[in-house]
């Protein structure tokens, strides 16, 4: 599957917790606002939700390529998966140095999607 990330439109690095799935004030999305965008999902019911686990998960399971996004725990529950949590952590990063840049934060972003077979590409 190939996703487009749109760096216009693209929340990111605004700390931990910060990103949303589809912003509607804004219409800005993180990295997995796009996936989940691009599976099919709408933006009504991506709208301002933090993380997949906040979509209803038989919804987001209905959507066969997006079902590595949650787990089943061991109690029952669904939760986020470990790469979900892994894409949410480097898509909201802040820290820019001489160590880290914007391009390193997309090359990670890409190394998680494409151990899914999603092949990320950034414009804009």
């Amino acid at each position: 599957m190939d996703l487009i990330i749109d760096r216009q439109t693209w929340l990111h690095q605004e700390g931990p917790g910060a990103g949303i799935l589809y912003r509607s004030s804004d219409g800005k999305s993180c990295c997995l606002g796009f996936y989940c965008r691009a599976l099919g999902i709408s933006n009504d019911v991506l709208e301002n939700k933090a993380e997949p686990n906040d979509i209803d998960h038989v919804l987001l399971r209905k959507f066969t390529r997006g079902s590595w996004l949650i787990d089943k725990e061991p109690n029952g529950e669904y939760g986020n998966s470990i790469d979900a949590m892994r894409l949410m952590a480097e898509n909201d990063r802040l820290e820019i140095s001489e160590f880290s840049s914007q391009e390193e934060i997309e090359n990670g972003i890409t190394v998680l999607f494409a151990a899914h077979d999603v092949h990320v590409t950034f414009v804009n």
